[in-house]
């Protein structure tokens, strides 16, 4: 849906914008970089804001208009934008708006109501997956929150709860194995689908995620810089390792939950099947979903 505006004026007032939201202000340093054609996001499930700012030393006391150019179909973002007053307009985006490329113009007016410039620009609304390192700690204590029910809750049970787009671990662990051992080949390692195959896999896993959570990513662990900051060690002294993450390593041998020590993984079992369960690609002897006997 298109929305007319002024047309760009003659003055060289330059009009800068800031995307930001309230649980990071840093934007992603992709953007801008010219990894993606966008240099400003807003991210679906957070309170995003959007500031206009003009280059100038004088004190600031004009007029912003904001206007929704084109809504990309979105239901909800020409009731928080369109046709406000401010320097500053906040919009939380919905799961359906992810994959929006919004179009905005801003109109800067005098005291007297006449046009000084005006300014369109293109924001696009996306999700952003982040290294767990950069998480604020509200992102993740939600993460490994609802990690830990993809972990402890089976499939059908969690499609009850959190909708059709859920996943637990069950299914994940069945998928991946895909009978690798019996057939002795793997649908989805050893060629070219390993890499389209495990994108999939993390659409799924992220839209199981969202189902908890509709503000959540399938972030990820950034392995070679627990190599170099601390070599062998990294299990041991690593932050990816502790309770508030994954769980620390646990040597034991003789304890009942050996290899993770603490946090909320300590009682994740194997999914176990039978032999008379036709989803179950392989099982151990004791019915442990495992790749190998």
């Amino acid at each position: 849906v298109a929305a007319t505006v002024a047309s760009d004026s003659g003055s060289d007032d330059v009009l800068m914008l800031k995307v930001y939201n309230d649980d990071y202000s840093k934007a992603p340093a992709s953007l801008g970089s010219g990894y993606y054609k966008w240099e400003y996001n807003l991210e679906p499930g957070r309170v995003n804001h959007m500031e206009v700012s003009v280059d100038s030393t004088e004190e600031d006391t004009t007029e912003y208009t904001w206007y929704v150019l084109d809504d990309d179909s979105s239901t909800t973002v020409k009731d928080a934008v369109h046709e406000k007053t401010a320097k500053k307009v906040s919009y939380t985006p919905r799961l359906n708006d992810a994959g929006s490329v919004f179009a905005f113009a801003v109109v800067r007016k005098d005291s007297s109501g006449a046009v000084l410039s005006t300014q369109r620009f293109q924001v696009a609304c996306k999700y952003v997956r982040r290294e767990f390192r950069e998480l604020s700690e509200a992102d993740k204590t939600s993460y490994f929150d609802a990690l830990s029910i993809i972990y402890h809750t089976q499939t059908e049970e969690g499609k009850d709860t959190y909708g059709s787009k859920f996943r637990g671990s069950d299914y994940f662990v069945k998928k991946h194995l895909g009978a690798m051992t019996l057939e002795a080949c793997t649908p989805w390692h050893d060629s070219e689908v390993f890499v389209t195959a495990h994108a999939a896999f993390n659409l799924e896993y992220e839209g199981s995620l969202r189902s908890i959570d509709e503000s959540l990513s399938a972030h990820y662990w950034e392995i070679t810089e627990d190599n170099s900051r601390y070599a062998e060690n990294w299990a041991t002294q690593s932050p990816i390792f502790s309770a508030d993450m994954f769980g620390s390593f646990d040597f034991s041998t003789s304890s009942e939950h050996a290899y993770i020590a603490d946090g909320r993984f300590t009682d994740v079992t194997f999914p176990t099947c039978d032999d008379d369960d036709a989803s179950c690609p392989e099982h151990s002897i004791y019915g442990y979903m495992i790749d190998s006997n």
